[in-house]
């Protein structure tokens, strides 16, 4: 069995794209619709966007930019590590994006 088999077999990853520049968000669009285990559900441009829509949506992976209005990447990830257990959603992945640092980190979140 191939990779993208392994992948496709599996349940998709209910996914939220949160980023300010909607060039950004665009671009990570793209990226998503080729990975066959991603189902995008949404997108936000601020972190207050993006804990309402994953307090609604209950999504399995959250990729969040760091520098945004509002409410930044750093805040809402603190945020969302704060909202009350979710039981269809067991585990959050937040996976943080910069343009300062190379590194992404993926933070799991219980939710």
């Amino acid at each position: 069995m191939t990779l993208p088999e392994t992948l496709s077999a599996k349940p998709r990853l209910k996914t939220i794209i949160v980023d300010d520049e909607p060039l950004a968000i665009e671009r990570l669009q793209i990226l998503c619709a080729a990975i066959s285990a991603i189902d995008l559900v949404a997108t936000a441009s601020d972190g207050a966007a993006a804990l309402r829509l994953v307090q609604e949506l209950s999504p399995d992976l959250v990729l969040l930019d760091i520098g945004m209005p509002k409410m930044d990447g750093m805040s809402a990830a603190r945020a969302l590590s704060l909202l009350p257990k979710n039981p269809q959603s067991s585990l959050l992945q937040l996976m943080i994006i910069s343009r300062l640092r190379p590194l992404t980190l993926i933070l799991p979140i219980m939710c």
